[in-house]
C-alpha cells in the first residue's frame, strides 16, 4: 500500500465514496446469483467453476468493504479526538505576560548552587 498524498478529510471523503461504490457493486453482484443458476445446470461442468468464481468476487468485495470501512471508522476517530484537544487547547488562557513575571533572570544563582568568586 502506498500512504495517500491526500488530507485527513480528503481521505475520508475518498475512502466513502469508494465504499459507497463497493456496496453497489456488491448489491448488483448478489443480483447476478439467481441467473447464474439459470444458466448452469448443477451437472454442467462450468457450474462450479462459475459458482467458485462467483463466491470469490463476493468474499473480496466483503473484505474491501470491512477493510476500508474500518480505516473510515479510524480517520473518524481520529479527526474527533483532534478536535477534542484543540478546543482544549483553545481554552487553556494565555499566561505568557503571567508566566514573564515568575522566571527567574539568568544573574541569580539556583538554590543551593554557590556563586561563583572572581
Amino acid at each position: 500500500m502506498v500512504a495517500s498524498v491526500l488530507l485527513e478529510v480528503d481521505q475520508l471523503k475518498a475512502l466513502t465514496t469508494y465504499v459507497k461504490n463497493i456496496e453497489a457493486e456488491l448489491q448488483k453482484h448478489n443480483e447476478l446469483r439467481g441467473p447464474m443458476s439459470l444458466a448452469f445446470s448443477s451437472r454442467h461442468p462450468n457450474s462450479s467453476r462459475a459458482m467458485a468464481n462467483w463466491e470469490r468476487k463476493s468474499s473480496y468485495l466483503l473484505k474491501e468493504i470491512v477493510k476500508f470501512t474500518t480505516y473510515i471508522d479510524c480517520l473518524q476517530a481520529a479527526q474527533a479526538q483532534k478536535d477534542v484537544f484543540y478546543a482544549g487547547r483553545e481554552a487553556l488562557p494565555d499566561d505568557k505576560e503571567d508566566n514573564a513575571a515568575e522566571t527567574v533572570p539568568a544573574t541569580e544563582a539556583a538554590p543551593g548552587v554557590p556563586e561563583p568568586t572572581a
